[in-house]
């Protein structure tokens, strides 16, 4: 599979992302047809996730699969954001609930 690259010009600027102590990336996994393996938002300022794209790229590239990183978009950075407020929510009101019963 080849993916076609086009070169930016200076007028052209990266979005910014909404918190500037954190980056956020979108990586897009593909199989050697083309079809989507996965998707994630990494945080690049974190160094569970950064590691984790890390030994995700070394598992593609032996693996014979196509590894495709962007800049999130806000969107995709707020979704992410929303779902580990809930799962960190799941997590301490059922620890909660048990504790009081």
């Amino acid at each position: 599979m080849t993916k076609q690259v086009t070169k930016t010009t200076g007028e052209q600027q990266a979005p910014v992302a909404q918190n500037p102590n954190n980056l956020y990336i979108s990586v897009q996994t593909f199989n050697p047809e083309g079809k989507d393996i996965g998707f994630r938002i990494v945080d690049m300022y974190h160094f569970g996730t950064r590691n984790w794209l890390q030994n995700h790229h070394w598992w593609a590239m032996h693996n014979g699969n196509c590894v495709e990183t962007n800049v999130a978009t806000p969107e995709q950075i707020e979704k992410y954001l929303a779902a580990a407020k809930t799962a960190l929510a799941d997590k301490f009101n059922h620890e909660q609930v048990a504790a009081a019963a």
